[in-house]
């Protein structure tokens, strides 16, 4: 990298690799098929430039976030933190992260429904202490 204020970016380890963009992103969503000699290279290319994948641009483009929202009571009691392990064992082993907040304000309803709304997530785990 020339600038080492700029982020590297999916070209940069293009370049790097010798490769086309289109190789790189096939490469890093194991899709397509490439040969392991490629594949070696443009891993080779994204540790040395210090890629990462833009989460929000990859969202925008599958449509999808990844991303599950759990909102709990709280973590002081056992169960819930048993729960939360549980929950981030399970979406981490499909490719998921575990977003968690534990205050949802003064309207849980309507914070919950504009965040869920908003796209940022998959899916919902909503754990309350209400029968």
């Amino acid at each position: 990298m020339d600038d080492p204020r700029k982020i590297p970016t999916i070209q940069d380890v293009a370049r790097h690799a010798k490769v086309s963009a289109a190789t790189v992103s096939r490469v890093l969503s194991n899709s397509g098929r490439v040969s392991e000699s490629t594949k070696a290279r443009v891993h080779v290319a994204v540790q040395t430039t210090g890629y990462t994948i833009n989460q929000a641009a990859r969202t925008l483009r599958m449509q999808r976030a990844k991303t599950i929202l759990m909102a709990l009571p709280g973590i002081g009691n056992p169960f819930y933190s048993t729960v939360l392990e549980a929950a981030m064992q399970v979406a981490t082993a499909r490719g998921y992260g575990l977003l968690v907040t534990c205050r949802l304000g003064d309207d849980p309803a309507r914070w919950l429904r504009d965040y869920y709304v908003s796209n940022r997530e998959d899916g919902l785990l909503l754990l309350t202490e209400r029968w």
